[in-house]
């Protein structure tokens, strides 16, 4: 039996050839990508849930914000209305404190101060005391 092959018949096999491999690679690349399909699809359906959960307890922790300034602000204004009303108290305090040394010292110059007699024709006249 004698088989005679052609360049032209060699070709058009290699090129069948070449194209059953490109189908069968192309085959299992198909499968391939349908598996990472799926896991993709299961990625994104976590995703959506995990999204979902972080949308509720972002809320919760917004309301629980919310609630937590308003509460510090509440207090802030109590300790500055409570601060105004030490502050006057304060401002008592140093006034009378003030009002105390004032009357001291005054004390202190009238005593530092001594009128003998009163001159007449001087009446303005004021002796000091004598330092020992």
């Amino acid at each position: 039996m004698r088989v005679s092959l052609d360049i032209k018949q060699a070709v058009i096999l290699l090129v069948l050839i070449a194209l059953f491999i490109l189908i069968i690679f192309l085959i299992r690349l198909a499968i391939k990508l349908a598996d990472t399909l799926r896991n993709v699809d299961e990625l994104l359906a976590d995703t959506k849930r995990m999204t979902t959960i972080a949308a509720a307890r972002t809320e919760q922790v917004d309301g629980q914000i919310d609630h937590a300034i308003d509460m510090f602000t509440s207090v802030s204004n109590k300790i500055n209305e409570n601060r105004s009303i030490i502050k006057t108290a304060g401002n008592v305090g140093t006034a009378a404190g003030a009002l105390k040394s004032f009357s001291k010292k005054s004390k202190k110059r009238a005593n530092r101060y001594e009128m003998d007699e009163m001159n007449y024709e001087r009446p303005n006249k004021i002796r000091k005391r004598k330092r020992r």
